[in-house]
């Protein structure tokens, strides 16, 4: 092929690879065409600050050659999988677009089932493949079917009058999810206890009793940031194991702080914790809320020999 030939045939490939470009939503940014594995620079026209590259064949072949385009696009099919079956099922998807970038079709979502809407659900698009799944719909149904045998509700001779379902339908409620978030980020993610500041382990707890003071449900001010060790009544050591699950308030909460940054209480691993601030300047003095001890004495002040000790400075 001659000089002027080829430089006809590549002005030719040049203009049609400058249209497939304009076809694919994108500016071609290169005046120079080599041949069709070459990659060429391009600005897609949704995303103009970006300068991409991409070769011809692959502009004739995939439908997206802007990587953010194609992303947006896979983000966008995944949602539309996961709603529709939602909805096939009988759901409400709460988790908006912007919610899938970090979620695959197998992640939890939330959302609400329409027969009952004022409870939210964390539900996996796999669970609800073959059947409905939600749980409350199943236990309606087998109160229907067992009725008459004093299972369920108020037929049962141990009904309380639905406050068990109440308390789940608080706790599980968009503004308790709310104010739980809001005590967490105000204590900045950490035990208000024991200092712990390990992410999954931390839950608020309300300073006056659930239960008995409703107003305060919501309350900013009676939550506080405790960690599973230091709040679960399963553990052995923690609030509610020593202090019961009822009646709780504000003393209870002081003097169980106070007692466990000060090796008073010991856990299920006979491990004693003191937590406070480290004081260099008078022969490394440990300060625990307000009471002064000197480290090595702490062993010979609580007789430590059978136990552990952890100190925690904060």
């Amino acid at each position: 092929m001659h000089k002027s030939q080829n430089l006809e045939f590549k002005e030719k490939m040049l203009k049609e690879s400058k249209e497939l470009f304009i076809f694919k939503n994108s500016m071609l940014m290169d005046n120079n065409y080599v041949n069709q594995q070459y990659k060429m620079s391009f600005r897609c026209n949704s995303h103009p600050d970006i300068i991409q590259k991409a070769t011809c064949a692959q502009v004739k072949t995939q439908q997206y050659i802007c990587n953010y385009c194609r992303e947006e696009n896979k983000i966008l099919n995944r949602y539309n999988i996961v709603s529709k079956r939602f909805e096939e099922q009988g759901f409400i998807l709460l988790d908006k677009i912007e919610d899938f970038v970090n979620k695959g079709v197998n992640n939890k979502f939330r959302a609400y089932c329409i027969n009952h809407p004022n409870i939210i659900q964390n539900k996996q698009a796999f669970d609800l493949k073959f059947e409905h799944g939600c749980k409350y719909c199943w236990h309606d149904k087998q109160s229907r079917l067992l009725k008459g045998r004093q299972q369920f509700g108020e037929e049962n001779p141990n009904w309380k009058g639905g406050i068990t379902s109440e308390n789940h339908r608080i706790r599980t409620s968009v503004e308790y999810i709310d104010w739980r978030n809001k005590v967490l980020e105000r204590d900045k993610f950490t035990c208000q206890c024991c200092g712990d500041n390990r992410g999954g382990n931390l839950q608020a707890h309300h300073i006056e009793n659930f239960a008995d003071n409703r107003d305060l449900i919501f309350d900013l001010d009676n939550g506080i940031t405790l960690c599973n060790n230091c709040h679960n009544p399963s553990e052995i050591g923690s609030y509610h194991n020593i202090c019961g699950v009822k009646n709780n308030n504000l003393v209870q909460l002081t003097n169980f702080i106070h007692d466990y940054r000060n090796g008073h209480v010991k856990n299920r691993k006979n491990v004693h914790t003191f937590v406070g601030k480290l004081d260099d300047s008078a022969n490394l003095l440990q300060n625990f809320n307000g009471d002064t001890f000197n480290i090595i004495d702490i062993f010979n002040k609580f007789e430590l020999k059978k136990g552990k000790l952890k100190i925690t400075i904060l």
